[in-house]
């Protein structure tokens, strides 16, 4: 949004009658003042339904075993805690969750693996790619290519679901398998929420109707009017308030214990995930509209 936030001033500085606006549409979920972004409901879906299912897969090998689920999350964990929404009163998905906004802490991490372990549980742990460690610095971040960045100066992670994986079996000795889900987080259509698509074509809509009363330097941001029935309104909102600054996951949201999440997020994230929208198919090939 930084970039829209200068475009803006730019076009009232040179008297431009040209409005600007930015609509928001990242999967981390991570901009400031709207409650959720569009894409993110759709990535927290894939991710809820994934674990699950890795969960019940696991659940048929009676063997002592691990997996680390690494997902994207630089500074928020949103994206991660989603894993939570898989559990129900049937399966538990996964109740290790790591999130950039705790210190992962090794010792205290082991331990409830540990525990999880001994119960006859296969623990499938749900890491962030931004877990931190107690000296502030990414347990994943880079150290073959100090220079490696993303292309917006921010430092290359990746890599921390091996770390982890090569923690448990080095002082647990219990047979742990890491799995990456990477850009499928983004992209895995079969599995978007409705309400996550209808919601991103409402802020397109809105944000030409109010760009065309003549608001400017603006985002569309979703304010919720409550959560059951989920109910949201979207309005503009100057995004010189909403650049460079980061939203993460409250305190509230996350355990006692910094490895689990509470019913607050439950009670946020359910309704973002819900609707499928109808899909096309050709010949068991999903057909895609293309410009």
């Amino acid at each position: 949004m930084d970039t829209v936030d200068k475009l803006s001033r730019y076009a009232e500085k040179i008297g431009s009658e040209v409005r600007i606006c930015g609509v928001p549409k990242t999967i981390d979920n991570d901009l400031a003042i709207t409650d959720h972004t569009p894409g993110y409901g759709s990535a927290a879906k894939f991710v809820a339904n994934t674990v699950r299912q890795l969960a019940l897969d696991t659940a048929v090998y009676k063997m002592k075993s691990v997996i680390v689920l690494e997902i994207m999350g630089r500074n928020a964990g949103w994206l991660t805690a989603a894993a939570a929404l898989g559990n129900d009163e049937d399966v538990l998905a996964t109740d290790i969750i790591c999130l950039p906004e705790r210190v992962f802490e090794p010792e205290k991490f082991l331990e409830k693996v540990s525990k999880n372990a001994e119960k006859g549980i296969a623990p499938i742990i749900a890491i962030s790619e931004g877990i931190k460690g107690a000296d502030g610095k990414y347990i994943g971040e880079s150290l073959s290519l100090k220079e490696a960045n993303d292309g917006f100066a921010h430092a290359a992670l990746g890599g921390v679901g091996r770390i982890v994986e090569n923690l448990i079996s080095e002082k647990l000795k219990i047979k742990t398998r890491t799995i990456e889900l990477s850009t499928l987080q983004r992209c895995f259509s079969q599995g978007a929420s409705e309400c996550d698509r209808e919601e991103a074509y409402q802020a397109g809509v809105k944000s030409v109707e109010f760009a065309e009363k003549g608001e400017t330097g603006f985002m569309p941001c979703f304010k919720r009017i409550s959560d059951e029935p989920y109910k949201m309104e979207i309005v503009p909102y100057p995004v010189s308030k909403i650049a460079n600054l980061e939203k993460v996951v409250p305190d509230s949201m996350i355990g006692e214990d910094n490895m689990s999440i509470t019913d607050e997020f439950i009670k946020y994230g359910r309704p973002l995930i819900e609707g499928e929208p109808e899909l096309t198919y050709e010949k068991g090939i999903l057909k895609f509209v293309r410009r």
